[in-house]
């Protein structure tokens, strides 16, 4: 997935990447998780790969023996965001016991 990505000649790309790939339990969904550097970036990175949803699909398809090849979802990482906010509160408990 990673490296048909890198192949897309997107922008909306550029600054996206892949963090990780869960599958239902039957292969018929794998929900592909993305991080990006902003909110602005990561919208427009999962609107290009919805655009780009079917050649991404194509790939997996080339690349795994599978009999059928799941949906693809993109969403966005949400470790991402829950170790921003941890740091945030430390850094703010830091804070607060340096005063």
């Amino acid at each position: 997935m990673a490296s048909e990505l890198a192949r897309v000649d997107d922008d909306r790309l550029e600054l996206a990447s892949i963090t990780g790939v869960e599958t239902s339990v039957e292969l018929s969904r794998a929900t592909v998780f993305i991080s990006a550097l902003d909110e602005e970036a990561a919208s427009a990175a999962l609107e290009a790969l919805e655009e780009h949803r079917l050649q991404l699909k194509q790939a997996v398809a080339r690349s795994a023996a599978m009999r059928r090849v799941p949906d693809l979802v993109f969403a966005l990482d949400p470790s991402i965001s829950a170790g921003e906010r941890v740091d945030r509160i430390l850094r703010d408990l830091a804070d607060e016991d340096e005063r």
